[in-house]
This record gives structure tokens, C-alpha cells and sequence, in this order.
């Protein structure tokens, strides 16, 4: 009873949202809601700015779900349910990731690092100031509340937006970029394993985090 009540609740949450946003519309502006100065530390926004930029990035997660288990359905596959609880093992990511791009770290065995490139990754092989680093994606697990999930995996990919570009546009471009590799593609619409998701999108690094899960 307690997850059905849970689960309404997160569908009432995104219901809201859509009512103040249409895929049509243009993004408009973003802001830096998670503006940190050199020493990473959190800058301090306007409330205001913060509100509004959370709500369109909401609104976007929602609306890249929605097409997503469209695709599903369509395949026969049930749908995955958004469940904001696997929302820090998203977090704990987007953090690493966003702190090694801020100080141009790379990655120890990555073909990037020879390149002088910095690039996403699932795993968090640098220590790096104030962060607990937890290895492997399915490891974050432990984040998150307990009794609820017996496992977890993570599908990383980019996110592309401008100002002129529509929700339902970068969406799609999302959608695109994900079924760009199979083993994620396959992961978000095959593997019968997974029946929920939370998906979050670091918008000052421009990268898509869909936590997939399965319930005990």
C-alpha cells in the first residue's frame, strides 16, 4: 500500500509540472542551479531562478520518460515506474562527474585521458575532495533507502540544449542519444529485470543520469 500511495504521489508531482510547461515551447533560459565556486563550494541563486530552472528540468525528465515507456508499451515491454527515491545514486554520479570536468580531471584508463579529453564515466576511479567515492554504479545502491531495491544500474548519455529549442526537441534528441548505444538502449527497453527509473539531468554538464532499479 505504502509504494502504491508513493507512486501516486510522484505521478500527482509530475502532473503539476505539466501544467506549467508545453512540449511546444521553447526551454528559454537556464540557469546554473548548481553554480559552485572554485573550491566547489554551492553559490548561492536566486530562489526565484532556482524554482523556475528546476521546474523545466522536471518537466523534461518527465516528458523523456513518458516517450520512453511509449516505446516500451509499443514493444510489448511494461512500463518503468519513476520512483524519486533512486534520485541520490543519480546525484552521487553527477557530482563526480561534475567536479572532475570543473578541475579537468581523467579518468585512469580511459583512451580519453591520452587524448587530454575529459568524458562522462560510471565509475569513480579519483579520489577527489569532500565525496565519498563509490566505484561501480550498482554499488550506489547502498544511498539509497533500504529494503526497497535489490539492485540498481546506471545509463549515462548526453543531453544537448539551446535556447530556441523546443521540450519536445531536446527529448527526442535524448531518446536518440541513448538508443546511440545498444547496451543502453537495451537496458531502458529490454531487459525485463528493470521495472522503475528516475532519470536526472545535470544541466551544467549537459549529461542525462537514468538510474534504472528493481523492487524487491
Amino acid at each position: 500500500m505504502k509504494k502504491v500511495a508513493f507512486i501516486f504521489a510522484v505521478f500527482v508531482s509530475s502532473f503539476c509540472f505539466s501544467q506549467k510547461f508545453k512540449l511546444a515551447d521553447p526551454i528559454g533560459h537556464t540557469g546554473d542551479f548548481t553554480k559552485m565556486d572554485s573550491n566547489w563550494n554551492i553559490v548561492k541563486v536566486k530562489d526565484a531562478d532556482l524554482i523556475l530552472d528546476s521546474l523545466k528540468f522536471e518537466f523534461l525528465q518527465t516528458e523523456t520518460i513518458k516517450k520512453l515507456n511509449k516505446i516500451r508499451r509499443e514493444s510489448g515491454m511494461p512500463e518503468l515506474i519513476v520512483d524519486i527515491r533512486l534520485k541520490p545514486a543519480a546525484i552521487h554520479n553527477a557530482n563526480y562527474n561534475r567536479y572532475c570536468r570543473q578541475h579537468k580531471i581523467f579518468q585512469p584508463g580511459q583512451e580519453w585521458e591520452q587524448q587530454g579529453k575529459w568524458t562522462m564515466t560510471h565509475f569513480q576511479r579519483v579520489d577527489i575532495p569532500g565525496h565519498d567515492e563509490i566505484l561501480y554504479p550498482d554499488q550506489r545502491i547502498k544511498l539509497l533507502q533500504p529494503n526497497i531495491f535489490s539492485g540498481i544500474a546506471e545509463e549515462l548519455t548526453s543531453c544537448i540544449t539551446y535556447n530556441n529549442w523546443t521540450y519536445d526537441k531536446i527529448s527526442d534528441n535524448i531518446i536518440n542519444a541513448y538508443k546511440a548505444c545498444s547496451a543502453h538502449w537495451n537496458a531502458l527497453t529490454t531487459n525485463t529485470k528493470w521495472n522503475c527509473i528516475y532519470l536526472y539531468i545535470d544541466r551544467k554538464n549537459g549529461i542525462c543520469y537514468a538510474i534504472l532499479g528493481q523492487y524487491k
